[in-house]
């Protein structure tokens, strides 16, 4: 291994002396260099040419935290893309009905397998084993254990069913009122940071919105430091405390809401223009790179799907119906590793449910109608997730839930329910929501408070927590999350 690193060192050298810096950064050879080693999996050696830069370099500062970033991005990717080619086979015979060990080469070779090559090795992402299950039909059938669906499809339906028939009964759109006390709990791993230091952390707490009110911080420990204002774009609660030897660090927070389904009747015909001139307008409206551009290729795509359509609720539902019909569910790698995540999307037809979103918002957006952000946690009985969706801007309406995600999945993997009750579901989540929701968020990639002086773990979404320590980013592997949910 010794003579391996010094050819690694040496050549890190050697690019940073031919190629080197001007005006304090990297010239465009170094990071074209950098880029190219991670597209041809040689981690190692960029990780060697980042710190050689870092160590040898004068740099401005933008400059060394991008070099930085390129590094712990690296770092993250290593993470995700965890499975060694043996334990990928393991976890394929174990839950794929039949499966023969030549499969997996013949999956690789029809590209339906996610793999990166890190440092001359083949390594699988995370979920490898369930992705071929969401999306591919024929080996989603092969899926060990099988599943009894009737339950979930089912309370889906009703749930569906009796919102729709509390608003018939109602003159308001918010209905079924659900009163919850949640507590969420982050425990950071003991000797993950060192004793004795602050550990700062960032837990997600409930936002006001139209259905999402009454709400309560009832304990907390430790006491909280700072807690947002209740429209904060991204509301957090934050707290300090000092870390201690061989303990975890523990960060509690149990907080009370009620919470209401929303079901609208939408018509076309009572669709306004926009007074385009308004602020919340241009600004929901707009590109916001990284992950919402106005690409060619969905220019294109919206042309194709939107046609000659120019009502603002008929052009969503295009978008919407397309999303249903041509997406395939993924679990995706960590947001802050993709560059682009609508385009990510556009490029593979699958992504998850924040991915969809983002890939809505993007088509919404360049048809001219505001789209936002939402996400925080679904809570349905017998089953928590961290979940995202979104809005969208409709006069007279004003701000619409359209989940992409659960009208996809409805649409795609429902097993036991009958094309019209499938369709009733679908429908519903094109402008209506259920009950079941912690909506923390209401834009994506928005700062924290106080300001996080380290890297995001997530610099999309905020669901999860947020911790750092020392100047130092406290990743996910570093951490556990839990969110206890009772319906009072």
């Amino acid at each position: 291994m010794k003579p391996k690193r010094n050819v690694t060192w040496l050549l890190a050298l050697a690019l940073v002396s031919l190629i080197g810096c001007q005006g304090g950064k990297p010239t465009g050879d170094v990071m074209g260099q950098l880029r190219t080693l991670e597209k041809n999996g040689d981690f190692a050696r960029a990780q060697a040419v980042i710190d050689s830069l870092l160590g040898a370099a004068r740099m401005d500062s933008a400059t060394r935290r991008k070099l930085l970033w390129d590094r712990e991005r690296l770092a993250r990717i290593r993470k995700d893309y965890n499975l060694s080619r043996e334990e990928l086979l393991a976890e394929l015979r174990r839950r794929v009905a039949g499966f023969q060990d030549p499969e997996l080469d013949q999956w690789e070779r029809e590209g339906k397998l996610d793999v990166r090559l890190i440092d001359g090795q083949k390594r699988y992402l995370y979920a490898s084993v369930s992705n071929l299950f969401w999306r591919y039909p024929e080996i989603r059938a092969r899926r060990l254990p099988k599943e009894n669906r009737w339950d979930a499809e089912h309370s889906f339906l009703a749930l569906v069913r009796e919102a729709r028939a509390a608003r018939a009964k109602s003159a308001g759109r918010f209905v079924l009122p659900h009163h919850f006390r949640c507590t969420h709990t982050v425990t950071v791993h003991a000797d993950a940071v060192p004793p004795g230091k602050t550990v700062r952390c960032w837990i997600p707490f409930p936002r006001a919105f139209p259905f999402q009110n009454d709400i309560r911080l009832i304990s907390s420990d430790p006491q909280v430091a700072w807690l947002d204002e209740p429209e904060s774009r991204a509301r957090a609660v934050y707290f300090e405390k000092k870390s201690e030897a061989g303990k975890p660090t523990v960060f509690r927070v149990t907080y009370e809401y009620t919470a209401y389904a929303t079901v609208n009747d939408l018509d076309p015909d009572r669709i306004r223009p926009y007074d385009r001139t308004r602020p919340e307008y241009v600004y929901y409206t707009a590109e916001r790179p990284p992950h919402i551009v106005f690409t060619p290729a969905f220019r294109q795509l919206s042309r194709r799907i939107v046609g000659e359509a120019t009502n603002p609720l008929l052009i969503a539902r295009k978008i919407f119906d397309w999303i249903a019909d041509s997406l395939a569910y993924s679990y995706a790698p960590e947001y802050s590793t993709i560059s682009n995540i609508s385009e990510w999307v556009l490029e593979r037809r699958y992504g998850d449910c924040g991915q969809k979103a983002l890939f809505f918002m993007t088509l919404c957006r360049l048809n001219g109608i505001p789209a936002r952000w939402q996400s925080g946690w679904g809570i349905r009985p017998g089953h928590k997730s961290i979940h995202d969706w979104c809005e969208i801007y409709l006069e007279p309406y004003g701000w619409v839930p359209v989940d992409p995600d659960r009208g996809a999945a409805a649409n795609r993997y429902t097993e036991t329910l009958t094309p019209e009750e499938k369709r009733e579901v679908v429908d519903f989540y094109f402008g209506n929501l259920d009950p079941f929701r912690m909506a923390a968020n209401c834009d994506h990639s928005v700062p924290l408070f106080p300001p996080k002086r380290t890297f995001r773990s997530d610099d999309v979404d905020f669901q999860r927590a947020e911790v750092e320590v020392d100047g130092k980013n406290v990743y996910f592997d570093q951490f556990d999350y839990s969110l206890d949910v009772e319906v009072l």
